[in-house]
């Protein structure tokens, strides 16, 4: 609780306990090799917001978000999913690939939206 300027702030969900993250190896379509995701999510999935992607720049890889950011959006009720981009964090550029392509990393990022969506409506609906 807060004084400053007469606001209270008992809610701020930077207070919030933070949640734990899962890394998982998957394949997001037929044409993409295998992707590091990393998902934090709320514990509450009665008042889910919607879900954030986060997605990383060069010379990163999913773990950049995953101490602070993913945990501190999904304690406060958004579904948290990170990206490796393919060829960064140990993940196969794919077979005899030796550099990615920007268009690589689009159907990357194109399969992970769809993916997020696929996972949020059966998470949503059971």
């Amino acid at each position: 609780k807060s004084d400053v300027d007469d606001v209270e702030v008992d809610d701020d969900p930077i207070s919030y306990p933070l949640l734990e993250t899962e890394t998982r190896q998957i394949r997001l379509s037929a044409n993409t090799p295998l992707a590091e995701i990393i998902t934090c999510l709320p514990i509450n999935t009665r008042n889910t917001k919607p879900p954030l992607i986060f997605i990383h720049g060069s010379f990163h890889a999913s773990w950049c978000w995953a101490e602070h950011y993913l945990p501190h959006f999904a304690s406060a009720g958004y579904p948290c999913y990170a990206l490796s981009l393919r060829g960064t964090s140990g993940t196969s550029a794919g077979e005899g690939v030796t550099r990615v392509k920007i268009e690589d990393h689009v159907e990357d990022v194109i399969a992970f939206v769809q993916y997020v969506v696929r996972v949020e409506t059966v998470r949503l609906n059971g």
